[in-house]
């Protein structure tokens, strides 16, 4: 996966904003954006800026931890 790193990208008829993620590419496409500078690879395992916590991330807001 690569995520535009510059101000607007065209892609398939749709732009895309800077930050946004291209949808799955060809590995040679993919290499190629990046090596022109339009697109970063995006790291694997991290969770996008907009996603939400789960209660498993979050901090224990219970009563007990609280006394």
């Amino acid at each position: 996966m690569v995520k535009v790193c510059r101000e607007s990208v065209l892609h398939k008829g749709k732009f895309y904003k800077q930050g946004e993620q291209l949808p799955a590419l060809p590995e040679e496409d993919e290499a190629r954006l990046i090596s022109q500078g339009i697109c970063v690879p995006v790291e694997k395992g991290k969770k996008p800026k907009g996603e939400k916590q789960t209660a498993e991330d979050g901090p224990n807001t219970s009563m007990e931890s609280a006394q």
